[in-house]
C-alpha cells in the first residue's frame, strides 16, 4: 500500500475518494476516530494502483475558493478618482470662466 500524495479540503478528498471508485481502484482510509492520520491528509491503495490512481487525481479540479481582492482598497480608489476628477474640473472652470 502506497499514501496518495493529497493537499486540499475535505471535500477535495472525498472528490477523489468518489474518483477512484468510479475507476474501480480500491483504496483505504484510516479511521479518524482510531488516532491515525486525518481524512483530509491520506488515501492508501495498492501498489499496482499506485499510478493509475495518480493519474486519476491529477485530473481532479481543486476547487478551493481564489482569494478575493481586499474590499477595502475600493473606496480609497474611488475616493482618490473623484479627487482627481474634481480637481480636473474645477482648473476647467476657473481657465473658462477666467477667459
Amino acid at each position: 500500500m502506497r499514501q496518495l500524495p493529497l493537499s486540499g479540503s475535505v471535500t477535495f478528498v472525498l472528490s477523489a475518494q468518489i474518483a477512484l471508485d468510479a475507476h474501480h481502484i480500491r483504496y483505504v482510509t484510516p479511521d479518524p476516530f482510531s488516532g491515525g492520520l486525518p481524512l483530509s491528509s491520506c488515501i492508501l491503495v495498492d501498489d499496482d494502483d499506485f499510478e493509475k490512481a495518480r493519474a486519476v487525481i491529477a485530473d481532479l479540479q481543486d476547487t478551493r475558493p481564489t482569494p478575493q481582492p481586499d474590499a477595502d482598497d475600493a473606496p480609497i480608489f474611488r475616493i482618490v478618482v473623484n479627487a482627481v476628477v474634481s480637481g480636473l474640473i474645477f482648473l476647467w472652470l476657473m481657465l473658462v470662466l477666467h477667459r
